[in-house]
């Protein structure tokens, strides 16, 4: 039985993060997922919702961890584009932090214990501890930011991604507008839905512009159809889900939480993308 578990870890995990096979199945696609929202809703929610109020104050403060788990994530698609494989399955090994799932791990971790200590803080010291949370995000960010920009190529990739962001959020925003839906003027709603339509265009500009392939199975089955589309799916999705959660969820502290979550998911992977482009070095078909 034990060989049967360590063959499907195998197959389905190491060999995808290894990059001898695709880096995502609906296996380890599944596993991830389920494992992120148990740790999400069965320990983080539990343990901060009393202390913390989970808003678009808390969002922005949480970007500067975004922005650190998708900086840090380019050091290995750096090192990839020269032919240098820092990849492994071991745990132990620090470079196993450096890709999905430890990546998302690692800065999870870290963020959950800069919260704690900003919560001791504002008790001990009366500091808010938002603010302090968010300088702590912020200042470990920056050495990797430093990484991927001193190495940048092509800064019209990534300003490409800006500009498609802009022209999807003013249609959107301007739309909803006209037909009296005030679904973005709420700040959270407006980073929740910027952070999935930053993945959204930064895949569809990748795709449809350097040749990039997705690397996710559901999103490049609708990407075969055409790059545009994939944005649109994700606008009409992350619309649909901000809908249902100011309409159906009573608690405001876990209603911001699962807005934050969309963020998270949303803004991690499209940050990362958005910055990829730039390695211009890279060959096509390292993306996801």
């Amino acid at each position: 039985m034990l060989s049967v578990f360590q063959d499907l870890y195998n197959v389905y995990f190491c060999q995808p993060i290894m990059g001898e096979a695709a880096p995502y199945n609906f296996i380890n696609t599944i596993t991830f997922a389920l494992i992120a929202l148990a740790i999400a809703f069965f320990i983080i929610y539990p343990l901060f919702k009393k202390n913390v109020k989970f808003d678009s104050k808390f969002a922005l403060a949480l970007v500067g961890f975004i922005l650190l788990g998708s900086s840090a994530r380019l050091i290995d698609d750096y090192y990839g584009s020269i032919n240098v494989n820092l990849r492994t399955c071991e745990v132990l090994s620090p470079n196993f932090y450096l890709i999905t799932p430890g990546i998302y791990l690692a800065v999870g971790i870290f963020a959950i214990l800069a919260l704690a200590f900003a919560v001791f803080a504002e008790k001990k010291f009366k500091i808010d501890k938002i603010k302090v949370f968010g300088i702590i995000g912020g200042i470990a960010a920056l050495p990797f930011l430093a990484f991927a920009f001193l190495r940048y190529q092509q800064f019209y990739g990534l300003a490409l991604v800006i500009a498609f962001f802009a022209v999807f959020f003013a249609i959107v925003y301007f739309l909803l507008k006209f037909l009296k839906i005030n679904l973005l003027e709420d700040n959270l709603n407006k980073l929740a839905f910027s952070g999935q339509l930053l993945d959204g265009v930064a895949t569809f500009t990748a795709i449809g512009f350097f040749g990039y392939w997705e690397q996710h199975p559901v999103s490049a089955g609708i990407l075969a159809i055409s790059p545009i589309l994939f944005p649109i799916v994700k606008i009409a999705l992350i619309l649909a889900i901000l809908y249902y959660a100011d309409k159906e969820i009573e608690d405001k502290n876990l209603k911001g939480f699962i807005k934050i979550l969309v963020l998270i998911f949303g803004m991690a992977p499209g940050l990362r993308d958005a910055l990829t482009i730039g390695f211009s070095a890279m060959p096509a078909g390292i993306f996801g």
